[in-house]
């Protein structure tokens, strides 16, 4: 049997949400509002998102991959 403090789960997800946000504020946008240069948002069809730099159509760089489950990778990718 698993342990589970439902409070913590809650504060752990809230703590992440909250980075990823921050994250996406301070590197992806300039004053919380237009894309910096470079920084892209791709919406797919699975309902997935990604947020970062692309090149050739690729993401490229520092982004965000928001998976349509509801899972987050915050990292770099390369051509992919």
């Amino acid at each position: 049997m698993v342990d589970c403090n439902l409070y913590e789960h809650r504060e752990l997800n809230k703590f992440k949400d909250d980075l990823i946000a921050l994250i996406e504020k301070t590197i992806f946008f300039d004053d919380g509002s237009k894309l910096r240069k470079g920084i892209k948002i791709n919406t797919f069809k699975s309902g997935a998102k990604y947020v970062g730099e692309m090149f050739c159509g690729k993401r490229d760089g520092v982004g965000i991959f928001y998976s349509g489950k509801g899972d987050v990778y915050v990292g770099k990718f390369e051509m992919d």
